[in-house]
């Protein structure tokens, strides 16, 4: 069931064509924001079932490129293509572009699931454009603020594998440093496989380059002898009943392993602090 027509908050609701809508912002910068697929096809079957609940927000496009941008509800216009829709519900406000990305930020800070990068992003676009996030609201402090701003400068295939965890924060951070070549090599030699990059193959790697050229073999040799001794590694039993009450998704081994090392990392930079026991 459509919603125009009705006054959404005192603003009055249009049906809008999405071929005349394009996406948010000009580069990576501005639309940093990704809609996962599986939420995509949840909210599709939830839009045949009940029409589109909530208006999407849009502003005319300054740049002539269609006749609305996309301010909020990127999901909701991808779910509405995935079934076949020809227009979607929308708000059109006049907003200069300062209050278009911050609008755009805000309607996602809260979103479930934001990966690593977009988490950086968005860091970085309120440090830039307006007040700085609050460190409680993104559970950062400042320190780890910096670290996620310097992630945005790497490049984009290194961006992929910190969010597919193959890369941390804090190597990411240190490899920002690194001549994109550089980096390059290092996702070549890690892509596609279980190697990981540790911070302190960065630092040998930077070390490295600072006094002559660094080859494919180079990368390899020191990523190799970087990584993490499998046989130093500790184990732990977990209650199958403190298993259960995780979600789904983390109840496999890789999942709940990636979980671990997530949680052992954010304890490790400030990023999560554990209440104290009491005695």
């Amino acid at each position: 069931m459509p919603c125009y027509g009705m006054n959404f908050d005192m603003e009055t609701v249009v049906e809008i064509k999405i071929s005349d809508i394009r996406f948010f912002g000009q580069s990576r910068k501005d639309h940093y924001f990704k809609s996962q697929e599986a939420k995509i096809t949840e909210l599709a079957e939830s839009i045949r079932r009940v029409g589109i609940l909530e208006p999407l927000i849009v502003r005319k496009d300054k740049s002539g490129k269609a006749k609305y941008e996309l301010i909020a509800g990127e999901t909701r216009l991808k779910a509405a293509q995935k079934n076949g829709m020809e227009t979607v519900p929308c708000i059109i406000r006049e907003l200069e572009d300062f209050d278009a990305r911050r609008q755009y930020s805000d309607t996602n800070i809260y979103r479930e699931n934001l990966s690593i990068m977009e988490k950086a992003y968005m860091i970085r676009s309120q440090r830039e454009n307006w007040e700085d996030i609050k460190a409680e609201e993104m559970d950062v402090t400042e320190k780890q603020k910096l670290k996620y701003i310097r992630l945005t400068e790497l490049i984009s295939m290194m961006q992929e594998l910190i969010d597919s965890r193959q890369i941390s924060v804090d190597s990411g951070s240190l490899a920002s440093e690194l001549p994109k070549e550089i980096q390059k090599l290092i996702c070549i030699n890690i892509a596609g496989t279980k190697r990981i990059l540790m911070p302190q193959a960065v630092k040998e790697l930077s070390s490295l380059c600072r006094k002559r050229k660094i080859t494919p073999d180079d990368v390899e040799e020191v990523i190799l002898k970087t990584q993490p001794d499998v046989k130093k590694c500790v184990t732990y039993r977990v209650p199958r009943s403190t298993l259960r009450r995780l979600p789904e998704e983390y109840r496999k081994k890789s999942k709940f392993e990636e979980l671990v090392m997530q949680v052992c990392e954010m304890l490790a930079d400030g990023r999560l602090t554990l209440p104290k026991r009491k005695k």
